[in-house]
Parts: structure tokens; sequence; C-alpha cells
């Protein structure tokens, strides 16, 4: 049997999720109890089966089967009804979002290093081809699970669910850089390469519900990169965010934020992993 051919199954149980941004955290309906995704034949999309089970009421259950996009899953979790799957897609990522009850799809997207945020939110970057002779810049997107997946496109939605040769990318509210929240656009090319972000696979943080903590990096093409550190303030809602970019001067430089964390109201305890050297903790103010 071939790598691609095994089956891949998670065997998961999820407790009461954390704050998010519209509401308290509550206990979900339904547990995930197993996840795969079965090969398929050819060139088809494979097969995602799920078997859930109530948290209130033992001995209740409920079976997903669709066809996915995903090759593989990174992580899956459940949010009130709905069951969200973050996996690998080829060269790109997919998030994929299923309703319980009806075992539907309801959503879903290509993107760049898709994580959930909290209960309801899930940040990616947004995707664009890997070769290209323009100068690409990630955008960063939230999709909010307690809207309806017109909510969360700019402008006038296509087909929903899209079908998979409809190849969906711009899912999600852009809320950084600042230029594409106040234009609400999903453009993520720049003119040169210092104006360029990179944001994919940074680590997130949501501080007290409405703000988001993550690292972005400028001018790598240069040699030299140069690490700022976002807060992204969420409370007037995904459409009116607003960013403050502070720079990070270490003396370690190169380096990674390996983990963001709240330490004590209006401080950031960062963990550095310096290039070659141990990891270690430093204190940021913020606003």
């Amino acid at each position: 049997m071939t790598k691609q051919m095994k089956q891949r199954v998670f065997i998961l149980v999820l407790g009461v999720s954390t704050l998010h941004l519209y509401g308290q955290p509550k206990a979900d309906r339904w547990r995930l109890d197993a996840l795969s995704i079965e090969p398929a034949a050819g060139a088809g999309n494979g097969e995602l089966r799920a078997k859930l089970s109530m948290t209130a009421k033992p001995g209740i259950e409920t079976n997903i089967s669709s066809p996915v996009v995903s090759t593989s899953i990174d992580s899956a979790y459940v949010t009130d009804d709905r069951l969200v799957v973050l996996g690998e897609a080829g060269r790109t990522q997919a998030v994929e979002i299923f309703d319980i009850s009806s075992g539907r799809k309801l959503d879903w997207f290509y993107c760049y290093s898709p994580k959930k945020i909290s209960r309801s939110l899930i940040a990616s970057v947004e995707y664009y081809p890997s070769m290209t002779a323009e100068t690409p810049t990630d955008v960063l997107l939230i999709y909010d699970l307690l809207k309806t997946p017109q909510e969360n496109r700019l402008g006038i939605p296509g087909r929903i669910p899209p079908r998979r040769g409809d190849r969906p990318i711009h899912v999600g509210i852009p809320v950084f850089p600042e230029i594409n929240v106040s234009q609400r656009s999903y453009a993520n090319h720049v003119e040169s390469d210092a104006a360029s972000y990179a944001i994919a696979g940074s680590v997130y943080r949501l501080i007290n519900g409405d703000k988001l903590a993550f690292t972005a990096l400028r001018d790598i093409s240069s040699g030299y990169r140069k690490t700022d550190l976002v807060i992204v303030d969420l409370s007037k809602g995904l459409d009116r965010a607003k960013s403050e970019i502070m720079p990070l001067s270490l003396e370690e430089a190169p380096f990674d934020v390996v983990d963001i964390r709240e330490s004590l109201p209006g401080k950031l305890e960062l963990t550095i992993k310096p290039s070659g050297g141990p990891t270690r903790k430093t204190i940021v103010d913020i606003k």
C-alpha cells in the first residue's frame, strides 16, 4: 500500500472551547469520534468520513460522508453544529466546513496556513500562485463561522458551496494589511519586495477576544529580514479592523517567534528561537 493510499484516522475528543469574539464559551452539542479521508480512485476527489456523537445524549450518533479537496487532515474540530476540517490540498491548504445535522458541505476554500484562533474564527493567508512575475504579499483573512458563507466574502459571492472547478480563494474578510481593509480588497501583490509581508506560518494569539497578535516578516528577499509584531483590533468588527505594527529589534536576528502569550494586561510574552541559538522569552508592551 503506497503512502497516498494509506487512510489517516483521527480520534478526537473535544471539550469546552475558549472565548471568541462574539460570545461566551459553551459546550459543543457534538463530539468528533473518528475522522478519515479515503483516497479516491484515479484523479477524483477523496471521500471524507466522520463519526460524531451527541455529548448530552449518549448513544445518538451521526455520520458524514462527502467528497473533499483535502488529501490529508492537519486538524479538525467541532463548534456548535459545524465540523471544520483544515487540510492539505496539493501545494496549498484548504478549509472545509460541514453542517453536522444534515451532513452537507456548507462552504470551502483554498488558502495558506489556516488556523483556528477562537471558537468561531479561522485565520488564513489568501492563496496566490507560487510562480508569478508579480511580487506577492500575504493578506490575512478571517472567516467567521457565526456568519453565512455570503457574509464571509467581499462583494457579490459566486456559487455557494463552490464546485471544485470554481477554485475559491477570495473567502474571508481581510484584516491585514490595513490597505486591504480600507479598500475592501483581496489584492495581494505589491510593487516592490520591500513592501511585501510574509505571514504564513505565524503564531496567532487572540487577546481578550478582540485583539489578534501575530508576527509578519518584511523585506525577506534582501537577505536581512525584519520582524514586526502586529496587533489587529477586531473590536469594531472584521471589516473595520485597525492594525498596530511594532518592529521587533532583538540582538539575535534573525529569529523566529514560536509562541505568543499574554503575560499581564498590556504585556505579551514572546518565545524567541534565534537562528542557531537557545530559545528564550522576551516581554513586549502593547497598548
